[in-house]
């Protein structure tokens, strides 16, 4: 194997790397989304809480869902930035990044490109190793941070149904 199917073996697998930080965030989005309907199901009882109760319960009540809302913010942050995309990466312009291709006429791409040397392709196979190695790190730090909110959210939800199951009977 050259340099060259080398540098392409390292970059597929990075890619791979990225689909699955996208494949995973739209598991997490599902997930978001089925919490958050379970939470909307539970609106009268929650009503029933914050109307019938003890004033600890109401502000117990209204603290948990305060929570809720501050940590769905912190999900919705960390999942935005997961899924919108990094567009430029890297201060040179490269032939194999799309945004940079596309910027050329065909014309202008297919002569730059059968002018690039051996050497300049791999600098360039090489900046795209590090700049998509750099996105897909990003991606999955803040899926680890999102990761973590869900968990809290997934925790006030429970405490918000025991406090339903016991208080409403």
């Amino acid at each position: 194997m050259d340099k060259r199917e080398y540098y392409l073996s390292i970059l597929s697998r990075i890619d791979s790397m990225l689909t699955f930080a996208e494949t995973k965030i739209s598991f997490m989005l599902a997930y978001l989304g089925l919490l958050l309907a379970v939470l909307g199901n539970q609106t009268e009882e929650i009503k029933y809480l914050l109307q019938k109760t003890s004033q600890e319960i109401i502000t117990s009540t209204l603290a948990l869902l305060i929570s809720i809302i501050v940590v769905i913010l912190f999900i919705l942050y960390y999942m935005g930035k997961v899924l919108l995309p990094k567009l430029k990466f890297s201060k040179r312009n490269s032939m194999i990044y799309f945004s940079d291709i596309s910027k050329l006429s065909e014309n202008k791409y297919r002569t730059d490109m059968a002018r690039l040397k051996v050497g300049e392709i791999e600098e360039d196979l090489l900046s795209q190793i590090h700049a998509v190695s750099s996105i897909t790190s990003d991606k999955f730090k803040n899926i680890h941070k999102a990761t973590i909110f869900l968990g809290i959210l997934t925790v006030l939800w429970l405490v918000i149904i025991v406090e339903i199951i016991v208080f409403s009977a």
